[in-house]
């Protein structure tokens, strides 16, 4: 049987290998190499070519940087390496723009159902004396009347989003941070706003409009860094008229600073009310029958 030949394990290999470069010794050894090509050859008693000679002439040798030190100290310009302007490795600087609102949150819903749906719904709440509010967020209960009913949030082929309701920063409650710091003396009547208006579509054959939706108390807070003061002029607030769909105060949807949507989040600080159902035709209120 042949003997098996004793070779260095291919991983053991590899991390001796890392661990050289590393250590920066593969570099150390090819300077000293430069060092003697350029001793041997005798470039300094004698005018030697430049393609014999540029490669060793110990004054035209790059100096040995790490190269982790070199990719944030250096960058190329016209196909070498030359040393970064010091005002580029600086950043430049920003603040953080925080705006918080607050007011009443709202969820809204609004989808097309069949029409029947509506009469089953209308008709067991006659009996029951109630409201199809009462049991139109209860999936068990829907599910008795409307064997394939889907959750009420689920209804949103027309519109489905959130949101605080007011008409203006002042009754949202604005408040404005930049770097912590709260901001009270600045023009808020120079914040701009933009509405747009939502009018129901008509319904398919045999169906119907309807909303529903959820609402509490909330704060909303919105942030983007910016690179110069904060200037209220810049801060657009967008809404959408929901009047079509029996809601009075318009939803707002984004806040904009410069044109740039603004990141957000939210929180809410009372128990949810769901809100009445409403089945709407050609954008009125119809017939609830409660």
């Amino acid at each position: 049987m042949a003997k098996k030949r004793k070779t260095e394990g291919l991983d053991d290999f590899l991390k001796g290998k890392a661990d050289e470069f590393e250590s920066g010794r593969e570099r150390q050894i090819d300077s000293e190499l430069d060092d003697l090509v350029w001793e041997l050859g005798q470039y300094e008693d004698r005018e030697p070519l430049d393609s014999e000679a540029a490669e060793f002439r110990p004054e035209g040798r790059f100096e040995e940087i790490p190269p982790e030190e070199l990719l944030t100290e250096m960058e190329f310009e016209d196909g070498s390496l030359v040393e970064k302007p010091e005002s580029l490795n600086q950043t430049d600087q920003t603040d953080l723009l925080r705006i918080e609102l607050s007011g009443t949150d709202l969820e809204l819903a609004c989808g097309e159902v069949p029409i029947r749906l509506k009469e089953k719904v209308l008709e067991h709440c006659s009996r029951k004396n109630i409201s199809p509010a009462d049991i139109w967020y209860d999936e068990k209960a829907m599910k008795k009347v409307w064997r394939s009913w889907i959750p009420w949030h689920n209804i949103d082929n027309i519109f489905h989003d959130i949101g605080l309701t007011g008409h203006d920063a002042i009754e949202l409650n604005m408040a404005v941070w930049v770097d912590y710091e709260r901001l009270d003396d600045f023009d808020i009547a120079a914040v701009k706003y933009k509405v747009d208006k939502l009018s129901v579509p008509v319904a398919g054959k045999g169906r119907i409009p309807v909303i529903a939706g959820v609402l509490c108390e909330g704060r909303y807070s919105f942030e983007l860094d910016i690179s110069e003061g904060f200037d209220p002029g810049r801060l657009e607030l967008n809404f959408i008229d929901l009047s079509d769909l029996g809601v009075p105060d318009p939803l707002l949807t984004e806040v904009l600073y410069d044109g740039i949507s603004m990141y957000f989040e939210h929180e809410d600080f009372t128990a949810r009310e769901m809100l009445d159902v409403r089945f709407l035709e050609r954008g009125r209120e119809a017939d609830q029958g409660s």
